[in-house]
């Protein structure tokens, strides 16, 4: 897996290419948020043959050039909005953090009826981790199925789709916290 950083600021992006544990693949360059720059960055990714991951801080509206550019090229995208992940106690603290938790069915004397998540935390992530699910319902990965085959689970079992996805997400969520705090054991 290789992952791309992209710093975004006005005008220009620092990119650069790295695999797990630091190793730098491709040093960091700057990259114009001109159509020519961003097809040599796209032209690069497609010539690594490897899994690729781009991940980008939202800064307002510069990121938007970029990130439209690589979504009408197929590459998917990761905008880094979860921040770091060692902040969190535990896999169902990032869930919380992004508002996927169901409140409690039963708490005391309260009996819930009508559930449904609290979306009063971080919209973006939400909507992010909804469009990767998405990506991944669209394009089966070939390696680590666990999220896919869970995604596939949820709907054999007839769950609405946004449900099914929903769910899928707050297991990529659980997933990725663990992954983070085992590189930093």
């Amino acid at each position: 897996m290789v992952s791309v950083g992209v710093d975004v600021s006005k005008g220009k992006s620092m990119v650069c290419f790295m695999r797990p544990y630091g190793e730098v693949l491709i040093t960091p360059y700057d990259v114009q948020h001109c159509e020519k720059d961003l097809l040599q960055l796209v032209e690069q990714i497609h010539r690594l043959n490897d899994e690729v991951r781009v991940v980008m801080k939202p800064t307002g509206a510069y990121h938007y050039s970029i990130l439209t550019f690589l979504k009408q090229h197929g590459i998917p995208r990761l905008i880094a909005e979860i921040g770091d992940a060692r902040r969190f106690h535990s896999g169902s603290a990032s869930v919380a953090y992004a508002g996927l938790y169901a409140p409690p069915y039963q708490s005391g004397t309260f009996t819930g009826t009508n559930r449904h998540i609290p979306k009063h935390r971080s919209s973006s992530l939400r909507k992010t981790g909804y469009e990767v699910i998405r990506f991944l319902k669209c394009v089966k990965p070939t390696k680590d199925t666990v999220v896919y085959d869970f995604l596939l689970e949820k709907e054999a079992e007839e769950k609405p789709p946004r449900v099914a996805k929903i769910a899928a997400l707050n297991k990529f969520l659980r997933i990725y916290y663990a992954r983070v705090k085992e590189l930093y054991r």
